[in-house]
């Protein structure tokens, strides 16, 4: 479904009134599938990493709210993906 809606236009960088993004939510729900997805898709839109320090309003970042709802694989996907890009 992500594809599908990133393929017809989705803005992958949208936020909610919260100011919580797709990232955001796919962390908190331990979504790994889309968090691989959405990742990608900021990487080609934003350039890399830039989406995983983005806060919310809570002034959270999809890592943590990986971290704060015990979400070990995303945490460990996220982690993986900073120091991908950090290495490019």
């Amino acid at each position: 479904m992500v594809s599908f809606l990133l393929e017809r236009g989705a803005k992958v960088a949208q936020r909610s009134k919260s100011g919580m993004s797709a990232l955001h939510i796919a962390a908190c729900e331990g979504a790994d599938a889309v968090i691989t997805e959405l990742s990608t898709a900021h990487k080609k839109a934003e350039g890399g990493a830039k989406a995983m320090d983005q806060c919310g309003e809570a002034g959270l970042t999809p890592l943590i709210y990986a971290a704060q709802n015990g979400k070990a694989a995303p945490i460990r996907l996220l982690r993986a993906m900073v120091f991908m890009d950090a290495a490019s």
